[in-house]
């Protein structure tokens, strides 16, 4: 296929991945995203290293992004809090567990009390 063939979404993202291929060779690292660390649409420095934003994230817009950062003004209890007070599509919940991110929320708000003993 050449590139001319390209959508224009393809070509945007060949141009994101030769640049983190050249930062990588200039010894930058990237650091994953964080519910509460991670800016809406902008890398932070951490370091030696790069904090990836939400907006980063396939499908993850400015507006759920907005919705996250105000809503992590207090710790989220839940995978159903973080759901509920970020307003979040079930489909940007999935991406975050595939990712990680969610690891160590528990799903819901609900506490199993035989889990405890």
């Amino acid at each position: 296929m050449e590139q001319r063939d390209l959508s224009e979404k393809n070509k945007e993202e060949i141009v994101v991945m030769e640049m983190v291929y050249e930062m990588g060779l200039r010894g930058f690292r990237f650091l994953p995203v964080d519910l509460y660390r991670s800016h809406e649409s902008h890398f932070l420095i951490e370091g030696d290293a790069l904090r990836c934003p939400f907006t980063s994230l396939p499908n993850f817009g400015i507006a759920a992004a907005q919705n996250l950062v105000a809503a992590r003004e207090e710790p989220f209890i839940s995978v159903e809090d973080l759901k509920a007070r970020a307003r979040l599509s079930v489909a940007i919940i999935d991406m975050l567990r595939d990712m990680g991110t969610l690891n160590g929320l528990s799903d819901s708000n609900q506490v199993d009390f035989f889990s405890l003993l």
